[in-house]
């Protein structure tokens, strides 16, 4: 595995524990999403300031080791007296 391939599955697995999975977000949103945080991804990258095109093409051909998303679960209503 490069350090580039190791770097893109760290920002990957990152996104993933804060509720995004980039295996699921259709090719529109994670453009915007890169877009947007185009500061992030360059830090968590590293190297020659990668291009959104090469951002996108990483995070699709390698995203996340782990399994699906784990969702949190939902905190629990009190009941009324």
């Amino acid at each position: 595995m490069t350090m580039l391939t190791a770097r893109t599955r760290s920002c990957a697995e990152d996104l993933l524990t804060n509720g995004i999975d980039v295996r699921e977000m259709p090719d529109r949103s994670l453009r915007a999403l890169i877009a947007n945080e185009r500061d992030y991804f360059q830090l968590m990258l590293g190297g020659d300031e990668p291009t959104d095109r090469e951002i996108f093409r990483l995070l699709r051909d390698t995203g996340p080791s782990r399994g699906p998303v784990q969702r949190r679960p939902r905190a629990r209503r009190s009941r009324p007296c």
